[in-house]
């Protein structure tokens, strides 16, 4: 299959969805550099209901060979706490970016998700926190300092090792395939801090999550946020798409439908990230030069990640609200 041959559109997970349609046509994933074992994939979208996925589905071989790379190893065991891991080393910030970044900083209104923000959801009480995808740990290890009591539920090997090292318990599994000794019905707080695009079957992870929680206990969900002027401006290569180890791409619309969808109510949402998205220009181009670098893309290759596209999506962004602004966006929402 070439990327012309993908189909036009696909059926949504939603009940009464709207279908997905086409977006971006990739030649490959990004990350999975031998040619032997490339094959297209299709971003597909909804605009109506703020809901995408990646098409085809990965098989599991592809999916260990998109995560198999030196830096999200070194995510995993050494910079816990990160959105997603930085792929380009890190270079002292033009003048440009300086000063789109302080523009973008006098309008930001980030509510990061931190230990003390999950200390303020519980009131300051004493807590029993379930974290899905803990990573490293690094929000559990702040959260058992304050007090509460915590488990982590990760696939990877190298986070569940570092996660152990520091004391805290971590067990092997996932959302979607919970392990048998993560008790239900006993946590006042799970959290899926950028997990939840990682899945393959999100409402199934979405009601896994539901079923660890004691009626009135608190669901926190944080994905990248797919309704961004970013992803507007530099769709597959912006740095939150990720699409290959991201099977999902989500909107406040498309978690909220989800979020009923799994039974839960619905609380609100909070937004994180704006003026770090304009230190992100040397991983975009990164990507794109791993995706369109070859000419694979042809006539549809999309334009190289730019100062002046920043520039434009800063503008969309400032005109377009939190929403447009933020590059992650957070579920509140509880056991009914």
């Amino acid at each position: 299959m070439t990327p012309d041959q993908l189909p036009a559109d696909i059926a949504s997970p939603l009940a009464g969805g709207e279908r997905l349609r086409l977006r971006h046509r990739l030649p490959h994933v990004w990350t999975q550099r031998a040619a032997a074992d490339r094959r297209p994939f299709g971003i597909y979208w909804s605009e109506r209901d703020g809901l995408g996925r990646l098409f085809p589905e990965p098989t599991a071989a592809e999916l260990a060979r998109f995560y198999d790379t030196a830096s999200y190893a070194a995510y995993m065991g050494e910079r816990a706490g990160a959105s997603a891991p930085p792929t380009t080393a890190a270079r002292p910030p033009a003048l440009t970016t300086r000063l789109l970044r302080r523009i973008a900083a006098a309008f930001e209104r980030s509510v990061p998700l931190t230990p003390q923000r999950l200390h303020r959801l519980v009131d300051g009480k004493p807590a029993r926190v379930c974290d899905l995808g803990c990573g490293a740990g690094e929000l559990l290890q702040g959260l058992r300092a304050l007090g509460h009591e915590v488990l982590g539920v990760d696939p990877n090997p190298t986070a569940i090792a570092t996660g152990q090292r520091t004391g805290l318990r971590v067990l092997p599994g996932t959302a979607e395939d919970l392990p048998a000794d993560c008790p239900r019905e006993a946590f006042d707080v799970v959290v899926m801090s950028h997990s939840l695009e990682h899945c393959r079957a999100p409402l199934r992870a979405l009601r896994h999550a539901a079923s660890l929680l004691r009626p009135g206990g608190h669901l926190v969900c944080d994905v990248p946020n797919h309704a961004c002027a970013g992803f507007a401006g530099s769709g597959a290569s912006w740095f939150h798409t990720d699409a290959g180890r991201h099977l999902w791409f989500f909107t406040a619309r498309s978690l909220r439908a989800l979020a009923e969808a799994a039974g839960l109510a619905v609380a609100g949402f909070e937004f994180d990230g704006f003026a770090r998205q304009f230190d992100w220009l040397a991983n975009e181009q990164e990507v794109w030069d791993a995706l369109h670098g070859d000419g694979a893309g042809g006539a549809t290759t999309p334009p190289r990640p730019s100062v002046g596209m920043q520039v434009r999506t800063l503008g969309k962004a400032l005109l377009g609200g939190a929403a447009a602004r933020h590059d992650a966006v957070r579920l509140l929402a509880s056991r009914r």
